[in-house]
C-alpha cells in the first residue's frame, strides 16, 4: 500500500455469511479515514488483497471507482496482480436526503423508506 494506515481486524460470526470463514482486515487512510484496502486471510498463508485506488462522488455519496484485487503473501506484499475493476459512469436515480444519515454512535434508527420509494430499482 505504501502509506500509513489504520488497521481493523474483523471476525464475523459463524452462520452470518461466507465472510465468517476467514478473518478480514480493513485499512483506512490515517488522514482522510477513507477505506484504502481490505485483506482476507485464506488460512494458507496467503491473502486476497483488494486495494481501492480511486473514488468518485455522485450526489454527495462516495463510490469506489477503481480497485485492484491481488494475491498477497503473509506480509501482505503483492505476489500476483489479479483483476483491475473499474466502475465508470456511476449514476444514482435520486439523491438521498441528509435526514437518512447519522454520525457513527448516534443510535438513531435510519429511515430509508422515503428515499427507497423514489428509486425505480
Amino acid at each position: 500500500m505504501g502509506k500509513k494506515v489504520y488497521c481493523i481486524r474483523a471476525n464475523y460470526p459463524k452462520g452470518d455469511s461466507l465472510a465468517a470463514l476467514y478473518p478480514w482486515w480493513y485499512y483506512f487512510d490515517i488522514h482522510s479515514k477513507a477505506l484504502v484496502a481490505n485483506a482476507i486471510n485464506e488460512n494458507d498463508g496467503t491473502f486476497d488483497l483488494t486495494e481501492y485506488l480511486s473514488f468518485d462522488t455522485v450526489n454527495g455519496m462516495k463510490f469506489q471507482s477503481k480497485r485492484m484485487i491481488s494475491l498477497a503473501d503473509k506480509d501482505k506484499k503483492v505476489m500476483y496482480k489479479g483483476n483491475l475493476v473499474i466502475n465508470s459512469d456511476i449514476k444514482t436515480y435520486d439523491s438521498l436526503p441528509d435526514s437518512v444519515f447519522y454520525p457513527p454512535g448516534a443510535n438513531k434508527k435510519l429511515n430509508y423508506k422515503n428515499a427507497i420509494q423514489k428509486s425505480p430499482l
